[in-house]
């Protein structure tokens, strides 16, 4: 079977606790109480007439009540792994609306998504800080100029104010 397995680390025994026919599960937090599982589960995929066709989304299981719950689903736009802030009330995400990469935080106890971070060409791979005042991220060129990642490391202050590079492109620092 495929989904999320809660494993007893005294006995190995692994209890299947939610079923999804999963692609992949390519983003996974646990609440700082430990009791909720965020994650990204990635139903289906293909790729029919050069047309991407993930269906993302991003869920909440809660291991006392035993209920899921759909965070986010913009509309097929794939939705990169999430971020849970150090408080458990954010996520951090980077969804491609738009034909654009761009990082999102969303409040959990009203839903409420805002756009933090889009520098122009990628941004992605959102983490952050242990205050929960900044996140950083992974920004660079849409398409790599080479096989080298051109990318650089930047920084936001989680209202979207403040962004900025803390380490120059790759590709440009070896110029």
């Amino acid at each position: 079977k495929e989904g999320l397995f809660r494993v007893d680390t005294q006995t190995g025994e692994a209890n299947l606790i939610v079923e999804h026919h999963f692609v992949g599960v390519p983003g996974l937090e646990i609440s700082p109480d430990g009791n909720k599982i965020f994650y990204t589960a990635v139903p289906g995929s293909g790729i029919p007439d050069g047309e991407s066709a993930y269906d993302v989304r991003h869920f909440v299981y809660d291991l006392q009540s035993g209920s899921e719950q759909e965070l986010t689903r913009p509309g097929n736009e794939p939705l990169v792994p999430l971020a849970l802030s150090p408080d458990g009330n954010q996520l951090a995400y980077v969804s491609f609306e738009n034909k654009k990469p761009i990082v999102y935080v969303q409040t959990l106890s009203t839903r409420e998504r805002r756009a933090v971070a889009s520098f122009k060409g990628s941004n992605s791979a959102p983490a952050w800080s242990p205050d929960g005042r900044t996140i950083a991220f992974v920004t660079g060129p849409a398409v790599p100029r080479s096989r080298d990642c051109s990318c650089s490391i930047a920084v936001v202050n989680v209202d979207g104010t403040n962004q900025h590079k803390l380490t120059p492109d790759y590709f440009d620092a070896i110029q």
